[in-house]
């Protein structure tokens, strides 16, 4: 009860502080949703949580200021994908194919997917994607200081 007191106390005190961190925190959270629904994830692998607006929301609480965006964007998509991950850990994979998956990630060789179930390897293709857009990103920044191949 403190907490919406507290809550309803700040939205009346500094409306305009709300009006701007909404309109800084939603055109992000709906680019890492456009994202979200490109990967597909969510058509094909049935058994995850699907936490795209936590996800961003924890990125919002790392990075709040409006020049880290690109940064939330990344931390949100990492942690969407880290979700999933957990997900497959926990959740939905056999030990034999675990076993496989953590030495296709020890090895980082995500072409050498002989033998993995098609959920991993929509996975391991996604999170590769999720890579190589770091890297440009990082590329175009001119702060890119070592590209795994």
């Amino acid at each position: 009860m403190q907490r919406v007191r507290l809550a309803t106390q700040f939205c009346q005190s500094s409306p305009s502080l709300i009006s701007i961190i909404c309109n800084q925190s939603t055109r992000p959270r709906s680019r890492v949703s456009v994202w979200w629904n490109e990967m597909g994830l969510t058509n094909n692998l049935s058994f995850f949580r699907d936490r795209v607006a936590e996800c961003y929301f924890w990125s919002l609480g790392v990075w709040f200021e409006p020049h880290y965006s690109t940064e939330r964007l990344f931390i949100a998509k990492l942690l969407n994908l880290m979700t999933v991950l957990d997900d497959i850990y926990d959740a939905y994979g056999t030990v034999e194919e675990l076993q496989l998956f953590t030495n296709v990630f020890e090895r980082w060789d995500f072409q050498d997917v002989d033998g993995l179930p098609e959920y991993m390897r929509i996975f391991l293709n996604v999170f590769a994607g999720f890579m190589i857009e770091i890297e440009e990103e990082l590329r175009k920044k001119g702060t890119l200081h070592h590209k795994h191949t």
